[in-house]
């Protein structure tokens, strides 16, 4: 009886351990399938990023040239306002040679010359220091920006 009541044990354990390996057979298997669709959802993520960066690297491009393109038209705007200004002061004074032209020349006082003291205090007048009008005029006319 011993003999038998080891047989029953025997099959027993031999049962539960076959049942025992199913299972985790059954874990593993759907461990695998787990991973592989892990696995799958990664590389779907990571080419769907690839493809977001190539389009957010032609979006940014895109908007890059955009906005050089928009800031070259703005500057050259601006560049052709100012030579309208500068046309502007070169008519202005041309205008005002004109009309000084048509002053006598006795009535201008020796302060205004280039250089010239003021004959009340003896100092040098704040008129006159640096460059003419019209050289201003030449040397912007002369400028690459205009």
């Amino acid at each position: 009886m011993a003999n038998a009541r080891i047989k029953v044990y025997t099959d027993i354990t031999r049962h539960h351990t076959t049942l025992l390996r199913d299972q985790l057979t059954n874990v593993v298997d759907r461990l695998y399938i787990k991973i592989d669709v892990l696995e799958n959802s990664i590389s779907r993520n990571l080419a769907d990023s690839q493809k977001n960066f190539a389009v957010l690297e032609s979006t940014m491009v895109r908007n890059y040239v955009d906005s050089h393109q928009q800031l070259v038209d703005d500057i050259a705007l601006v560049k052709s306002h100012i030579a309208e200004m500068v046309d502007s002061m070169k008519e202005l004074s041309a205008a005002k040679k004109g009309e000084n032209s048509s002053r006598s020349k006795k009535s201008e006082a020796p302060s205004r010359r280039l250089g010239g003291e003021s004959s009340s205090s003896g100092r040098q007048s704040i008129r006159g220091k640096g460059p003419r009008r019209s050289q201003d005029s030449e040397r912007f006319s002369k400028s690459p920006w205009f």
